[in-house]
């Protein structure tokens, strides 16, 4: 959590110390990542619940049912997951194909460390009046400032690739940060997963 708070304010030092621990990728994931997920979609997931969210075209705040906004917190946790996963497999398939010797390993890691920043970050979606989507948008924008001094420390790649696999790296997480958006909205908006989960008797 700590150092998912010093990456969004001082990335590069915090980058080098982490690489320096060289941590396990079990324990980031469930150590920075898992922790900062969690507690950004809870607050947002109560939040919903609590004060509900403003909608413009209406021009008034709209009450969210409870049972509707944890749902909504729980996909949100689980489509930030699957970004990690995606993100991690897709980069890692290109990073082979340019001969860049970095292990599955270090670039999940990597990932990880980066959307556990990016979703601490996204904890002030849960303010009702900020739109969503700038939100969002901010998010994926800080997704490359935060990538930006994780090159030279984690990955490691040759100096006339650093730049096209950085752009990579943030290209590719930006998108899964933003589709797993979307699929939540959509949740939101009762789109998708309308009748809930099966799983009544969780309340889902």
């Amino acid at each position: 959590m700590i150092n998912a708070v010093l990456l969004l304010v001082s990335p590069g030092p915090t980058w080098k110390r982490l690489a320096s621990a060289n941590r396990p990728a079990w324990a980031v994931l469930l150590f920075s990542f898992l922790p900062a997920v969690c507690i950004s979609c809870a607050i947002e997931a109560w939040a919903l619940a609590a004060h509900g969210t403003y909608e413009p075209s209406f021009q008034r705040v709209l009450k969210i049912d409870p049972t509707l906004a944890m749902r909504y917190g729980t996909c949100q946790a689980v489509f930030a997951l699957g970004s990690l996963l995606l993100a991690s497999m897709f980069i890692r398939n290109i990073a082979v194909g340019i001969s860049v010797r970095s292990s599955f390993g270090q670039i999940f890691k990597t990932v990880a460390y980066a959307l556990s920043a990016v979703y601490l970050f996204r904890i002030v979606d849960a303010w009702d009046f900020l739109n969503t989507w700038l939100v969002c948008g901010v998010a994926a924008v800080f997704v490359f400032g935060v990538l930006y001094t994780a090159m030279p420390h984690f990955i490691r790649p040759d100096p006339a690739k650093a730049f096209g696999l950085y752009l990579t790296f943030a290209v590719i997480v930006s998108a899964c940060l933003i589709a797993s958006h979307i699929l939540s909205y959509l949740v939101l908006e009762e789109t998708l997963f309308k009748g809930g989960f099966g799983l009544g008797f969780l309340g889902f």
